[in-house]
């Protein structure tokens, strides 16, 4: 049955699906213009005649960073050090995460005071490099892993979507013989796809813009994140130099289309993680934020 609206009702409709039209086309436009300018001719570029559709087109600026050896293997150590990141991080934010939500844990309140105080306050960035390099961190690839491992604010959403889970549950499964691990990575786990989900593209994302720990905590060149490489072609630092692949067409290619493909090719692999997890980011943001 078709459900009658009434005249403010459409008002507000129309309204509501043109604001998010515009909401939509801000949103995408940036993204599509650096896409466009990666590919144009440097003529038009230079002429400000680029908007919506490449002119000149060209790939000369794309082939040319693929071969490049400084971009590639910054490439491949961010996407290494994403999916590692991921795989220690998650693990250990729900093992962490699980305790603190259960209402019988002796510790549970003096454990979350602790972590809590550590969004609020910080050694500073001296005591940090001093300590990395008592562990021997500095230089290594484990120093964009093991510190930060745990994000605080992604422990007390998984923690408060934890306690969302029905007791009862938790109980039949103590009746049938299961300890406290069976019951979180039988019981609990499979019941938290959202958050899961949802931390995990936050550990992916904040693992794929890894830029500080790059800067502050290492000087070799093959720890050298994507976010820094691209730092260096957006100052133009050795943009020909800096690469061991020089294109013979490289006098013929636009510095702004170059840097426009760098951040295209930077941007999109983790833009197209999105939509893989969006079904599951809108249900655990809200659980998880209820408080428990």
């Amino acid at each position: 049955m078709r459900i009658r609206m009434t005249a403010s009702e459409r008002t507000f409709q129309v309204g509501n699906y043109f604001f998010l039209s515009l909401l939509a086309v801000a949103t995408v436009y940036p993204f599509w213009n650096l896409v466009a300018q990666a590919v144009s001719g440097a003529s038009p570029l230079k002429l400000n005649q680029v908007f919506l559709w490449p002119l000149e087109l060209q790939t000369d600026t794309l082939r040319y960073l693929v071969n490049a050896d400084i971009f590639r293997l910054s490439f491949v150590l961010t996407v290494k050090i994403t999916i590692v990141g991921v795989l220690v991080s998650v693990p250990l934010t729900a093992l962490l995460a699980y305790p603190l939500a259960r209402k019988d844990f002796r510790w549970r309140k003096p454990l979350t005071l602790l972590v809590v105080v550590t969004m609020f306050f910080s050694g500073g960035l001296i005591p940090e490099y001093l300590l990395y390099r008592y562990l021997g961190l500095l230089n290594r690839f484990w120093v964009y892993i093991i510190p930060g491992a745990i994000s605080t604010w992604s422990l007390l959403i998984m923690r408060n979507f934890f306690q969302q889970i029905p007791e009862s549950l938790e109980e039949s499964a103590r009746i049938d013989g299961a300890n406290d691990v069976t019951v979180l990575f039988r019981i609990v786990i499979p019941l938290s796809t959202p958050i899961m989900a949802t931390i995990t593209l936050w550990y992916a994302v904040a693992k794929w813009n890894t830029f500080a720990q790059c800067m502050y905590f290492t000087s070799s060149l093959p720890l050298r994140t994507l976010q820094v490489a691209l730092q260096s072609l957006m100052l133009g630092e050795n943009v020909q130099e800096g690469y061991a692949y020089i294109s013979p067409e490289y006098s013929k290619m636009s510095t702004q289309s170059i840097q426009a493909a760098g951040i295209a090719l930077t941007t999109l692999p983790i833009l197209l993680v999105y939509p893989l997890l969006q079904r599951y980011f809108v249900k655990g943001i809200i659980v998880g934020s209820l408080k428990g």
